[in-house]
């Protein structure tokens, strides 16, 4: 019965509404058992909320703990537990890559699958190497999220870090960092040219392809708009990685929004786009990447 109702709320959406419900009906087989989560999923798609991986905030969250991403400049949420200090990720020490003791404790991912800005982070632990347990939690449902989820991240949101030294990382970008800087260098760029790629690449992906992409998905902007996004990925992508010869955090910081994107329009498709084309092919072929893949998934608002 409640599978009946949310069909019946989604016929009185718009086109471009129903489109950006199709990611969340995915999931709903899964759910038709728990008719709380359903009815909550009903009141979002009517009232068309954006978030895509928050969905419940903190009513104490005040927001003015910030630091500093050093690929763009983009202002991200990041503190540390252990001592309550503000943490840039550009003064984040080269550590070991990957020699963790498997008796030492571990780092604690928390995700929720479905979510892109997750996905990305478990891209970089999987290529990474680091030894992680990644604990999932509901974005919906009755009972709100864990009490333990809010002292870890007060904003409510995934992805999150929680380092055994006591630092914990929020924001997928920020995260990115701090797992190259921290878990295996190699996933950062080796020299300036590397840099000023990754960074083009970091910056194009956030501010035009996202943006972009959504109002493709939700009928405000026409299709041939994300093209052009493409188009400049196409001349800043190197190959076979986007920096060139290795897998970096700028390939991880794409990957779910291509994922997306070709799965619901297939834009790489009629050979207009070659280099993006054979790198998203050979990223699918990563181990480390295809452990992340669901066919059920969100988009990112």
């Amino acid at each position: 019965a409640t599978i009946v109702i949310v069909v019946l709320a989604l016929g009185v959406l718009s086109k471009a509404k129903i489109r950006r419900s199709q990611s969340y009906l995915r999931g709903l087989s899964t759910l038709r058992d728990q008719p709380a989560i359903c009815n909550r999923l009903t009141k979002r798609l009517l009232l068309g909320r954006n978030s895509a991986c928050s969905r419940q905030k903190s009513p104490n969250f005040s927001g003015q703990i910030q630091a500093i991403s050093p690929y763009s400049g983009t202002q991200f949420f990041t503190y540390s537990r252990r001592s309550g200090r503000n943490m840039s990720s550009s003064s984040l020490q080269n550590s070991k890559n990957n020699n963790q003791n498997q008796n030492e404790p571990k780092v604690k991912f928390v995700t929720n699958r479905m979510c892109p800005f997750a996905q990305r982070t478990w891209i970089a632990l999987e290529m990474s190497g680091v030894s992680f347990d990644l604990a999932e939690i509901s974005l919906y449902g009755s009972n709100g999220k864990p009490d333990w989820f809010w002292k870890l991240n007060p904003k409510g949101e995934v992805p999150v870090l929680s380092i055994p030294n006591g630092d914990v990382v929020i924001d997928s970008e920020n995260t990115l960092d701090y797992i190259g800087n921290n878990f295996n260098t190699e996933l950062l760029p080796k020299n300036s040219n590397e840099k000023k790629c990754s960074q083009k690449w970091r910056e194009i992906i956030n501010n035009d392809l996202k943006p972009i992409g959504k109002g493709v998905v939700l009928g405000y902007e026409k299709k041939d708009s994300i093209h052009q996004v493409l188009k400049e990925l196409e001349t800043t992508l190197v190959g076979p990685y986007v920096v060139g010869d290795h897998f970096t955090v700028a390939d991880a910081s794409a990957i779910p929004f291509f994922q997306r994107l070709e799965s619901e329009f297939g834009v790489l498709g009629g050979g207009g786009y070659p280099k993006l084309e054979k790198w998203y092919k050979h990223i699918l072929s990563l181990k480390g990447v295809s452990a992340t893949m669901r066919q059920s998934w969100w988009w990112w608002w």
